[in-house]
């Protein structure tokens, strides 16, 4: 993969130019990504920076939906349907390509709900397994986006600082259909705290509290003692949930969560 790496940066920069050889490069690039989703199918585990290669076709995609070709990015979620460990990885490297120039983040923000919903359809349907011990529930986790880490890719290309694009109010729907599919599950859970703390804390209990409580109740076991972040979450709202429906849902949380164990926040509890 890392040899195609090279071939479709240079055809995303002819094909989303005014050069007059961009149909052509269109087709090239169209046949390196077909190329670069096969060769991810056939490396069965990943391989040493994956991540990398996963970021220069997401680049790419995201390049020609700034210039109204978005079929390209519709076609790696399809085809990465059936196996949650690229679906994700491929979602991570769009969070973290939008984050890189202004022209991404406003491509990749205006068709993360679109790939929201698409997820969902996938999960819903069957046709993306969630029963992988390690991967099963990736994508439900990868499809909430939250910062990049810097750590997490050799090269960046930022513009500036990093952008951050997503919009929890804007994705509110649709992470209403997603909820029951994440529910009982750690990595959606602290995925969707690092979206909600987009949101000003005194605004986070409004906003965020009914999710996690969702999250949370419907298998409190699968939660307690391995979210790393509600912990820290929940202490931080309790003084902005004074008003009584949503002090009536933090209690309910941190109760669930003590009597499953969750010595962490049994304090809260008192």
């Amino acid at each position: 993969m890392p040899r195609l790496s090279a071939a479709i940066r240079g055809a995303t920069a002819s094909a989303v130019s005014g050069a007059c050889c961009r149909a052509e490069a269109l087709q090239l690039l169209e046949a390196l990504l077909t190329a670069h989703r096969r060769g991810m199918h056939e490396i069965e585990s990943g391989y040493f920076h994956s991540a990398d290669d996963a970021a220069v076709a997401a680049r790419a995609v995201l390049e020609l939906a700034a210039v109204g070709n978005d079929a390209l990015l519709t076609a790696f979620i399809d085809d990465y349907a059936q196996n949650p460990r690229l679906l994700s990885e491929f979602l991570h490297a769009l969070v973290a390509a939008g984050e890189e120039t202004q022209l991404r983040a406003a491509a990749v923000s205006r068709l993360w709900p679109s790939i929201l919903e698409r997820v969902v359809d996938l999960v819903e349907s069957g046709a993306c397994p969630t029963d992988d011990h390690h991967y099963g529930r990736a994508p439900l986790a990868a499809v909430i986006p939250t910062p990049s880490y810097e750590s997490g890719y050799l090269h960046r290309e930022y513009e500036g600082e990093p952008i951050l694009w997503a919009d929890p109010v804007a994705l509110a729907p649709l992470i209403q259909r997603w909820l029951p599919l994440a529910a009982g599950h750690r990595e959606p859970l602290d995925a969707l705290l690092q979206l909600i703390d987009r949101v000003p804390l005194k605004r986070q209990p409004e906003v965020g509290l009914a999710w996690i409580e969702q999250l949370v109740m419907d298998y409190p076991r699968g939660i307690a003692n391995r979210s790393f972040l509600l912990p820290g979450w929940l202490e931080r709202i309790r003084p902005h949930v004074a008003a009584p429906p949503l002090l009536s849902a933090w209690h309910r949380i941190v109760d669930a969560l003590t009597v499953a164990g969750d010595d962490r926040v049994a304090a809260l509890a008192d």
